[in-house]
């Protein structure tokens, strides 16, 4: 009897216990998803990334597309319970990560750095789970730009809440993805995709047109979309106001622009009305857009960085943006490493007179100069060595026309000029006399040169017989002879015809 007891309460304790593990190992139901209030739409501007719209009076011609070689860029956005640790981490694929405040014009990291990650991967294998299972996720946006040479689409994702920065600043955050296409390389027939994410804080209610920006974080990727259509896949956390964990996944592809399609001829109109909409507010404007407004303290910022070789390629990309210098721009975006350490050295002794100056003594155009100096020399002295890259000997004929396939003309221009404004004018007369070369190929890259300045003559064709030009060119000195004449304050134009 007491055995039976004994064993009763043995198995009615089991099943309790048997209960209770039941009860404890019943799934918590899933917390609801809901993507954050964004508003979302696609643009286009005229010009790359870091130097913005091109500015353009409203009576301008805008650039036109080239729809045989234009491309389609789509991309697909999903929001994400999780994230996946898949793919790499972002700052392993990105050629520039950096950032930008008033009172801190180098940030040392961003927001999309820290547990972003990147790589070639379909949407079906972001979603698997190990466990068989998927990630959930609602789809956010499917959205499709033009992409044409020399032109940037923006896919742009606004917060429609504030939220609170670090600083206590109540902001609106915007994300955008760039996808910009660099001219095609006359000599290769190839063209640049760069892909870029930039994050801004702005201060609620200032002008949408030109908003006051308290904060920019920008990280320029060094992949692509490949071109077979699988997808290049942007995966990071939210870096809107949402529950932790959470984040975003952007699928970009690429493919060929069939203007037969349906949509196709809305596309192209409603690139063309962004390109005057993107120019006319930078006419307005009068300025490019830079990674800082209060820019006497970002130089100085620059040149300390400089000085203690801190993030050195961000370093330099942010002088040469703020200092408007082009070709050291291009120079920073697209050297290698150990070109940018030879670059630093240079200029660190160059800009060893501006430490101790003033702010308001460290002028401008005088930095700029010495930034466009030291790398027209760096890159002359390596293309005297043969040890040009491709993208460099483009960004080299892009900045100073057929000059750039001349070292000693490089150096000769260097010696003889003492400003920016001075080199400018030395590559207009060089670039000038290259147009009655024997080569085509001299005459076309220095017509083009000029011409993506204005500065080509009318009807000129590099391409015509030798008369055809020299008629041409006859006639645009005399033009410009006589433009000179009516200038105010010239001497010759006060003696009247001899």
């Amino acid at each position: 009897m007491i055995r039976d007891l004994c064993l009763r309460s043995k198995l009615l304790r089991a099943a309790s216990l048997l209960a209770l593990a039941a009860c404890s190992s019943t799934p918590e139901p899933p917390r609801p998803l809901s993507a954050p209030p964004l508003d979302i739409r696609v643009t286009h501007f005229e010009g790359p990334l870091l130097r913005g719209p091109v500015p353009l009076a409203d009576d301008a011609p805008i650039l036109e597309p080239d729809l045989l070689t234009a491309r389609v860029a789509r991309l697909r956005v999903l929001y994400l319970d999780e994230v996946p640790r898949m793919l790499e981490a972002l700052p392993s694929r990105a050629s520039l990560v950096i950032g930008a405040r008033g009172d801190q014009p180098l940030l040392p990291t961003t927001v999309l750095a820290i547990g972003s990650r990147v790589g070639v991967a379909t949407e079906d294998r972001v979603l698997a789970k190990t466990d068989g299972t998927r990630i959930r996720s609602l789809p956010v946006a499917n959205l499709e730009a033009l992409l044409v040479p020399s032109a940037t689409a923006v896919f742009v994702a606004s917060s429609e809440q504030s939220r609170i920065l670090e600083s206590g600043e109540e902001v609106l955050r915007q994300l955008n993805v760039f996808v910009s296409e660099s001219e095609v390389e006359p000599e290769s027939g190839r063209s640049e995709i760069r892909v870029s994410l930039l994050i801004e804080d702005t201060v609620p209610g200032s002008a949408p047109t030109n908003p006051e920006v308290v904060q920019r974080q920008l990280v320029v990727l060094d992949t692509a979309p490949p071109s077979d259509g699988t997808p290049l896949t942007m995966l990071f956390p939210s870096p809107f106001a949402t529950e932790a964990g959470r984040g975003f996944a952007a699928f970009l592809t690429l493919e060929p622009f069939d203007p037969d399609l349906p949509g196709g001829a809305e596309l192209v109109a409603r690139w063309k009305d962004d390109l005057k909409s993107a120019a006319a507010v930078a006419f307005e404007r009068a300025t490019r857009p830079s990674l800082m407004e209060t820019q006497s303290r970002a130089l100085r910022a620059g040149v300390d960085a400089i000085d203690a070789l801190q993030n050195p390629r961000g370093t330099l990309i942010f002088l040469s943006e703020n200092l408007d210098s082009d070709l050291a721009l291009d120079l920073a975006l697209t050297a290698e490493d150990d070109q940018i350490q030879e670059w630093l050295g240079t200029l660190q002794e160059e800009f060893r007179e501006f430490r101790d100056l003033p702010l308001e003594d460290a002028e401008p155009g005088t930095l700029g100069w010495a930034l466009e100096r030291t790398a027209l020399t760096l890159i002359a002295d390596r293309l005297d060595r043969d040890e040009l890259s491709d993208a460099l000997r483009g960004t080299l004929i892009r900045n100073v026309g057929e000059v750039g396939r001349s070292a000693p003309a490089i150096r000769g221009i260097v010696q003889r000029a003492t400003t920016t404004e001075e080199m400018n004018a030395e590559l207009v007369v060089e670039n000038r006399a290259f147009l009655d070369s024997s080569e085509p190929a001299s005459r076309v890259r220095a017509y083009d040169w000029l011409a993506a300045r204005q500065l080509a003559p009318t009807e000129y064709d590099p391409l015509a017989p030798r008369a055809e030009r020299r008629t041409a060119l006859d006639a645009d000195r005399e033009r410009r002879r006589a433009a000179e004449m009516d200038v105010p304050g010239n001497p010759a134009s006060e003696e009247g015809p001899r």
